[in-house]
């Protein structure tokens, strides 16, 4: 044996065991042994009892129960189940909820969890692009330095993020009556903003020919993503021939990036060409709510950054487009991140704009998967479904949460 191998193994022979680690830091288990009790009771017992509901019917008739305990427990035997009538317990049916979740067997007006699902993710990323773009946008003004009334400035701009989401939503959804409503009032307008089914862009710019042509596309979907790719790729060349005669060295980056914005506007007219009234109506009120957030971020960042940087960017000659690229952006980035991870989640959830300002009108083409939620349990009273898929939304978000962290490396240290 050689003395490497003969060192690991009085080394392992020395190692104490479990029990002993756990006995001599039993003091330490003492003093987070209130914690993990409470913890526990208000948290990891609900998630099971949830999980246990999400493989049964229960239903408005198992509420009531001598004992929860027991309740769990016979819906596993049915001889116990049969002996105690009295503990009301529902019927095992382990994946058949999650099945008609996810496969609209749901006998339910208007139901269809994976148009739910598209739009919820439309709903939310559109969102947070303009709670982003108009956060940083007034952050900046708002830094410009001897501007006056700047106090004032920013303590109004923090109202609709101070209020609360209920009366914000009941605010909106006066606004938009189709009466007596302060957009209807103000700009002349005759619509029905919660009600009318009709697609606002198809309306103004259908005609006949965008309508044959809105028909062609959705018929051969391959032939939409030929003309994407196509105006894509013209853009591309355009832009690259134009700056190959400005900027060589970054025509290439701007090339990229023009694509990229022709692709997501493209996409965003798509999306926006099947929506009615009531998405634009509820987009708006959430982006007058969202983007105070982003601003107070952006500003508090903003004031970290030394000015010593631009007044030497701007002896080099940087423009103040490229101070704002090379300088603000990336000194953003630390606080931005975060801040757009946990907005993303909020808007996903945002169950009060929607709610209380369209309620998932028309015809539930505006509903998003916690409202869906929301309404399993208070009006159909599902509680088993309902359990089912609020574990479908968690996994969901769970998804979208890890995607976006590795793709933005949100918890990384900035560290040098």
């Amino acid at each position: 044996m050689t003395t490497e191998a003969l060192v690991r193994k009085q080394a392992k022979a020395r190692r104490p065991s479990i029990w002993q680690r756990i006995w001599e830091s039993r003091l330490a288990y003492l003093y987070i042994l209130p914690g993990v009790v409470v913890m526990a009771i208000i948290t990891f017992f609900p998630l099971f009892y949830q999980i246990w509901m999400s493989l049964t019917d229960y239903g408005i008739t198992n509420l009531r129960t001598e004992s929860v305990f027991l309740q769990i427990a016979a819906s596993f035997s049915p001889a116990m189940m049969e002996a105690n009538p009295d503990i009301s317990a529902p019927n095992l049916v382990w994946l058949q909820n999650f099945r008609d979740v996810l496969t609209n067997q749901l006998a339910l007006p208007g139901y269809d969890f994976w148009y739910m699902l598209s739009f919820n993710l439309i709903w939310t990323f559109v969102n947070v692009f303009f709670h982003v773009a108009l956060g940083v946008a007034f952050a900046m003004l708002l830094n410009v330095k001897n501007l006056r009334f700047k106090r004032f400035y920013r303590a109004l701009y923090i109202i609709p993020w101070a209020l609360p989401a209920l009366i914000s939503g009941m605010v909106w959804r006066n606004m938009y009556d189709t009466d007596f409503g302060a957009v209807n009032l103000l700009f002349k307008f005759d619509v029905d903003w919660i009600n009318e089914t009709t697609e606002p862009f198809q309306k103004w710019f259908g005609g006949a020919f965008f309508a044959d042509l809105l028909d062609r596309l959705a018929a051969n979907s391959s032939l939409l993503y030929y003309l994407i790719a196509f105006a894509v790729v013209g853009l591309i060349v355009a832009i690259f021939a134009l700056l190959r005669r400005i900027d060589p060295g970054t025509g290439l980056r701007v090339t990229i990036l023009g694509g990229i914005v022709l692709l997501g506007v493209t996409t965003l007219l798509m999306i926006g060409w099947n929506m009615t009234y009531s998405f634009y109506a509820v987009l708006l009120a959430n982006i007058w709510l969202g983007w105070p957030f982003m601003m107070t971020v952006a500003t508090g960042a903003l004031q970290g950054i030394p000015n010593e940087l631009y007044e030497a960017a701007r002896i080099d000659g940087a423009s103040g487009w490229q101070s704002f690229w090379q300088i603000t952006m990336p000194l953003l980035r630390p606080a931005l991140v975060p801040a757009i991870v946990v907005g993303m989640m909020m808007t996903f959830n945002q169950f009060n704009v929607i709610y209380f300002v369209t309620g998932g009108n028309p015809l539930h083409r505006t509903e998003i998967l916690v409202t869906q939620a929301f309404r399993l349990v208070n009006e159909q009273r599902l509680y088993g479904v309902a359990a089912s898929f609020s574990i479908i939304v968690f996994i969901v978000l769970a998804v979208i949460t890890m995607i976006t962290n590795r793709v933005s490396r949100a918890t990384e240290s900035y560290a040098a």
